[in-house]
């Protein structure tokens, strides 16, 4: 080390290479903690597809009436809701 260029010549070029590094590394992080959550597409077989071919049944579908019609077994004869609510 002859001259002091030569002392800011070798930090410059350490510099650039821990950087390159730092962002290699931040790269490749990055890329594991996608590919540690990523979900691969399913393969479907014979068995699986027959499987799933069944539709789930949701239950009965609910009763709904008018607004102003009592349901026939409501005690209230007078054919209007209690409750409304206006807005949100």
């Amino acid at each position: 080390m002859n001259t002091p260029e030569q002392g800011y010549r070798r930090t410059r070029i350490a510099t650039a290479a821990v950087a390159a590094l730092g962002v290699t590394v931040l790269g490749g992080s990055a890329s594991l903690a996608y590919l540690g959550t990523h979900q691969p597409e399913v393969v479907t077989t014979a068995t699986q597809t027959d499987a799933s071919a069944h539709v789930p049944s949701f239950g009965s579908a609910p009763r709904v009436t008018a607004p102003g019609v009592g349901s026939p077994n409501s005690a209230s004869s007078s054919g209007t809701t209690h409750a409304r609510t206006h807005g949100s």
